[in-house]
């Protein structure tokens, strides 16, 4: 997650405290998702259309 929250900050210019507030929402949806679908290709989706960023970067929420 925090290769996120400093990619959120130096690319989107967001502060330290909104990044990790995009990050926390985005986990509890990705958290939901996979509670209710079952499946980490809804979750690779949602976190582009979210962060713009490769699905490579969602290992950090899933490794934690």
């Amino acid at each position: 997650m925090k290769r996120v929250i400093k990619i959120l900050m130096e690319r989107d210019g967001e502060s330290r405290e909104d990044a990790i507030e995009l990050v926390n929402n985005f986990k509890e949806e990705m958290e939901q998702l996979i509670e209710d679908e079952g499946s980490l290709d809804d979750a690779e989706e949602l976190f582009e259309l979210h962060f713009g960023l490769e699905p490579d970067y969602l290992e950090d929420f899933l490794l934690f």
